[in-house]
Order: structure tokens, then C-alpha cells, then sequence
């Protein structure tokens, strides 16, 4: 009788157990009917004979255990348990689904099951199902997992469920933390750009933005660099921050610069990317700041992967007229991001190449010379047929056009087993989108067909070069290429506004591309400058003392004497240099008497040693011009070098 009183007992424990599992306890229930039923078992075990124990007949106190109510439920709710589907009982739909009716709401059990789930019908439904219940770290959990997880086939835009999570995170901003509006603001970039989901509205975006600005101060450097990668994706967002003025996009680039030391290759590659394409950001930049980037991409170069690489130096091409940003790149920042370039090719996607090469082109003094003649633009030629075929119509023409216009990569193309057909290839394939103007946002839609028309038309001037060099096709890569040309001129013609546009772009590019071409081919032509001289040359002009002693100097000026220091009116770089020692060697002003002597003196060792190359390469470096500046400046420099009488007061020589 103890024995069944005991059974029977630990049945109702069991049983009590088994409906708190039933309410939704879950696993702490599994486990409580588990615990239950091994007492059970061992109570009914004390109870029983050691005649029962040893007797060769199955005892009855045995088969009262195995028969007992708790053991038999324990048994069957066990086998149930191991049939659920994973996800903890949410079934339907992929991956799991909502929370099951009348299920009890257990906060850090809802942000394990957000954490865990797989698809966007399972995170949205326990969205729906937990509603208001949701507090703003379950809100930015689900957001985090949910663009790790979503596809364009989710069709986020039109579901209700994502419309519902929006509405949580405007209403939870408020409490959100540095981490989680980080992860948020990141994660609605993403869903916004690679998902299908539309931007976020300006009341969400506003609210967003705000919570920024107030936990900007705590964040991290992963966190800053979300923030940025996230404006870059979403509009309303960006619009909200400078919406609030310039102190927004002030406090954080403040922030960012002051982590940079600290930032990984990701962390500086999302920052120049977002400072790359989003003005206001730019703009808020200090010089100390574009110091800091520029110091952390050199540090975190060697680290880069191949997405790293092509985000950075287009980043720096989109802000190449932002002249203190690429100031701040030493010569030995652009060598780095060069071998990076060089190193990281062969896992370039096309899109990548085609941002890298298009970077060369136009950063041509900065990236494109340090990627040099051989090594680096060898390399990026190489990848051309490998992913050609993964061009979009903009990545071809990106690619075309820097080939008219950088010998260097034209030359590598041609020793490329297959490099041209492919380049042109990628163009003839996509020929009907650059008819029609899709290729961006832009109200000038026969922008990219002029660019093609200009690129073949540079191709043709390279092939007219001295000593060869330049662009090399077969007969068949000329024909198709003309091909192309014809196509697009004779659409163009039937618009006379746009033949007239592209007329006139025809005569700039050729004029522009003249000195360029002279300038490069005398590094082709055997006869010429060696490459290895003129490349070492365009460092000498860059030196780091020079350019920070230049600087400091016309900073130190007054508005009226600044103005007509407009070195970019120069055409060569001992002109540049001689234009900014003009406007120090007569000034006898002691209040300018430190940077002026600064500058004279940075700027007498760059002309020694531009003339001591020049002699090393067999005078071949110089034109005219710079063949009558360097020895007439290095004699004005030692004249002004002299000790002379200054004058009080801020205002001399002014």
C-alpha cells in the first residue's frame, strides 16, 4: 500500500508539472517533470524487499513503477517533446513561426527564440505575436537578426508583420542604448538597400537619429562604423541628422576620429565609405580628423580583404576634391593601399574591380602612381576576364573609360591572354542599358554613352603615340570597338542638344588627355625616362615636410594674400611649387617669420632632389618649363634664406 501511496503521490507532482508545461513553461517544465519522476522512482525503490530485489519472478513493485501514472506520463511527454519541431514548439512557417496561442510571455526566452530563428516569417511572427509585450532590446534583436536572415523574396515591403516592427522601433527609440541603436540603424541600412524593404519614414528616422546623438559619446568603434554604413543605406535617416544641423554630423565625425586608432579595416572602410557619399558628413571633418582616417588606413592596410580595399579608395576618389582629405594621405599611406590593391585582386569581385580601377584613374597622382607600371596594374588587368562576365553596365564602362584614359592599364590589358576581348565584351553585352541611360539616378541619361564614346576615342589617340605603347588590339577588338562607337554616335545624333554636349566633351577630353599621354609615354618609350624616375619624381613633388610646410604656411596668411595662391591653375608641379615660394621669399613679417622659413627650407630640398634626379635619369625627367624653374627657385630660395631685417605688426608683406 506505501508503495502505490508513493506511486500515486509523485503522479500528481507530475502531473502538476506536466501542466506548467502545458502553460508554456517550456524546458524549465521538461526539466522539473524529469527531477519529479526520478524522486518518484527512487521513493518506490526504498519501499521494496530485498525478497523483491532477488526474486527470479519480475517483481510487482517493478512493474507498479514502470506502471505508475508519472512514470507512464513522463514517458509519453518525453517521446512528445522529442517530436516537437525545433524552435521550441513555433511552428508554422519557415524556421518556426509565432508564439503558439495563450503561450505565457517570458522576456529573455522571446530574445533567445529572436536569436535562434532562421528565416523573416519566424522573426516577424513572434513580432506579431508579442507586440507591445516587446521591450527595445527584444526590438533591436529582431532588426539585428532580421537582415542577417531576410531575402528579397520576403517581400518585407508589403507585409504587415515588418510595418508593425517599424512602428516598435519608433516607439522604443527612446530607450535604446549605444549598442543597440548602432545594430539598429545598421540593420534597417541593410534591409532598406540589399533586402527590398523600403526607407524608414521621417518620423522613425527622426527618432533614430536623436537616440544617436545621445548615446554617440558611448559608443565603440564597431558601433560609430555601423552608424555610418547604416546612414549611407538609408536617406530619411541622413536627411533627419542634418535636418538637426551641423552639430549631428559634427559630434559624429568627432567621435569617429577620436577612435580611429582604435578602428579595424571594416571600422575605417565603412567610415570613408559613408564620408565618400554623403556631403554633409564630409564636410564636418576636421583636418586633425582626415589625419586620424588617414593614419588608421595605414595601419589597417595590411589587414584589409579585397572589399576593404575597393571601399577605401573609392571613398578617397569620390573626395578627391576635398583637397584636405587626400592631404592627409602620406606617400606611404597610397604605397600601402597600392600593395593591398595588388595583394587583394584575386579576390576582387566585379564590383570591386571596377570601383578599384576607376579610383586609379581618377586618384591618377595618388593611387594610380603607386600602383606603378608593372606589379599593380598588371594585376588588376589579370582579373578582367575573370570576372567580366559579373559586370554591370556601369562596372564596364568604369572599366573602358579607365583604360582610355590610363595608359598603364591599357598596356596590361593587352599582355592579358583574353584581357580586351573580355573588357569589350562586358560593354557589347550591356550596349542596349547604356542606350538607354539606366544605369543611376541621374536626369542625364545619355551620360554613360558619351563616356563610352570618349574612352574609344582616347583609345585611339594612345595607339598614335610615340614609341608605341598604349592601347594594342587585334584588328577584330578595333572593329568591335568602332562598332560600339558608331552605335552610340548615331543615337546621340538624333538629339541635337546631346550631339552638342558630346561634341564639346570630345574636344575637352582630347586637349586634357594630350598631357597626360606625353607624360606617360615618355616613360613607355625606351628612348625616355625610365618609369622607376617618374614615379620617383611624383613623390619628390608630394613630399610629406613640403606639403605640411606649405600648408602651414598659407594658413598663416591673410585672406587677401591667399586668394591669389591658386596653385591648381598651375599645370606642373614646379610651377605649384614656385608659385607658393614666390609668396614667402620677399615676406619679412615676424610673425611669419617661423613658417616661412619652414617652407624655404622644405621647398630648396625637394628642388635638390627633383634636379638630382633628373641628372640620374639623364635630364629626360623635365620639360622646359621645369628645366628653367628648379635652378632659378633654388637660387631665390638661398637668397631669402639670408638673414634680413623684420618688421613688427601682422601685416607685412600683406
Amino acid at each position: 500500500m506505501r508503495r502505490h501511496a508513493a506511486a500515486a503521490g509523485s503522479s500528481s507532482t507530475a502531473s502538476r508539472a506536466f501542466l506548467r508545461y502545458l502553460r508554456g513553461d517550456g524546458v524549465e517544465a521538461l526539466a522539473t517533470v524529469a527531477r519529479d519522476a526520478a524522486a518518484a522512482a527512487r521513493r518506490a525503490l526504498a519501499t521494496t524487499t530485498t525478497r523483491d530485489l532477488t526474486s527470479d519472478a519480475p517483481s510487482t513493485s517493478w512493474r507498479t513503477v514502470r506502471a505508475s501514472p508519472c512514470v507512464a506520463s513522463w514517458r509519453g511527454f518525453a517521446a512528445a517533446g522529442a517530436r516537437r519541431p525545433a524552435g521550441g514548439g513555433y511552428g508554422g512557417g519557415r524556421g518556426g513561426g509565432g508564439r503558439a496561442p495563450g503561450t505565457p510571455f517570458i522576456p529573455q526566452r522571446v530574445n533567445s527564440e529572436l536569436k535562434a530563428a532562421r528565416s523573416a516569417d519566424a522573426i516577424l511572427s513572434i513580432v506579431a505575436a508579442g507586440g507591445e509585450r516587446l521591450d527595445f532590446i527584444h526590438v533591436a534583436t529582431a532588426v539585428n537578426t532580421l537582415w542577417k536572415v531576410a531575402n528579397a523574396r520576403d517581400n518585407l515591403r508589403g507585409d504587415p508583420r515588418y510595418a508593425r516592427l517599424l512602428e516598435l522601433v519608433r516607439s522604443r527609440c527612446r530607450a535604446f542604448r549605444a549598442h543597440a541603436v548602432a545594430n539598429v540603424v545598421h540593420g534597417l541600412g541593410a534591409l532598406c538597400a540589399d533586402q527590398g524593404a523600403d526607407d524608414v519614414d521621417a518620423e522613425t528616422a527622426g527618432e533614430l537619429m536623436r537616440a544617436v546623438e545621445r548615446e554617440i559619446d558611448s559608443m565603440v568603434p564597431q558601433a560609430v562604423a555601423n552608424v555610418y554604413n547604416g546612414l549611407t543605406k538609408l536617406p530619411a535617416a541622413a536627411a533627419a541628422l542634418s535636418h538637426q544641423g551641423d552639430d549631428g554630423w559634427r559630434r559624429l565625425s568627432e567621435a569617429a576620429s577620436s577612435l580611429a586608432h582604435e578602428m579595424t579595416a571594416q571600422d575605417i572602410a565603412s567610415v570613408l565609405n559613408a564620408l565618400g557619399k554623403i556631403a554633409p558628413a564630409a564636410e564636418n571633418v576636421s583636418a586633425a580628423g582626415w589625419l586620424r582616417f588617414a593614419t588608421a588606413v595605414e595601419r589597417t592596410s595590411g589587414a584589409m580583404n579585397a572589399q576593404n580595399v575597393a571601399l577605401v579608395v573609392n571613398a578617397y576618389a569620390e573626395m578627391r576634391n576635398r583637397k584636405s582629405a587626400l592631404a592627409a594621405v602620406t606617400n606611404a599611406g597610397w604605397r600601402y593601399l597600392a600593395a593591398a590593391a595588388t595583394e587583394t585582386a584575386p579576390a576582387m569581385t566585379g564590383q570591386g574591380l571596377a570601383l578599384t580601377i576607376d579610383a586609379a584613374k581618377k586618384l591618377d597622382a595618388e593611387f594610380g602612381m603607386a600602383l606603378g607600371d608593372d606589379d599593380g596594374w598588371s594585376e588588376l588587368a589579370r582579373q578582367v576576364p575573370r570576372v567580366a562576365r559579373e559586370f554591370t553596365a556601369q562596372h564596364a564602362v568604369l572599366v573602358l573609360s579607365a583604360a582610355g584614359w590610363k595608359i598603364e592599364l591599357a598596356t596590361a590589358l593587352a599582355r592579358v591572354d583574353g584581357g580586351w576581348d573580355a573588357a569589350i565584351a562586358s560593354v557589347e553585352r550591356h550596349l542596349d542599358a547604356i542606350k538607354k541611360g539606366t544605369l543611376r539616378a541621374s536626369p542625364d541619361l545619355r551620360k554613360e554613352a558619351r563616356k563610352v564614346g570618349c574612352a574609344i576615342m582616347l583609345l585611339s589617340e594612345q595607339k598614335k603615340l610615340d614609341g608605341g605603347g598604349g592601347a594594342s588590339f587585334t584588328t577584330d577588338d578595333e572593329r568591335r570597338l568602332e562598332r560600339v562607337r558608331g552605335e552610340l554616335e548615331e543615337m546621340l545624333r538624333a538629339d541635337p542638344i546631346q550631339l552638342k554636349r558630346y561634341e564639346g566633351e570630345l574636344r575637352s577630353v582630347r586637349f586634357s588627355a594630350k598631357r597626360v599621354f606625353r607624360r606617360v609615354s615618355s616613360s613607355l618609350d625606351p628612348g625616355g625616362a625610365d618609369h622607376h624616375f617618374v614615379a620617383e619624381l611624383a613623390r619628390v613633388w608630394r613630399d610629406d615636410a613640403y606639403v605640411a610646410a606649405r600648408d602651414a604656411w598659407v594658413k598663416s596668411l591673410p585672406p587677401k594674400r591667399k586668394k591669389p595662391l591658386d596653385v591648381s591653375s598651375m599645370e606642373t608641379d614646379a610651377e605649384k611649387l614656385a608659385l607658393v615660394v614666390w609668396s614667402a621669399e620677399g615676406d619679412a613679417t615676424k610673425a611669419r617669420a617661423k613658417a616661412r622659413r619652414a617652407l624655404l627650407e622644405a621647398a630648396g630640398v625637394v628642388l635638390a632632389k627633383a634636379e638630382g634626379l633628373n641628372a640620374e635619369a639623364g635630364g629626360a625627367l623635365f620639360d622646359a618649363m621645369t628645366k628653367r624653374l628648379v635652378p632659378e627657385f633654388r637660387e631665390r630660395i638661398a637668397e631669402a634664406m639670408m638673414p634680413t631685417t623684420t618688421t613688427g605688426g601682422s601685416g607685412g608683406g600683406g
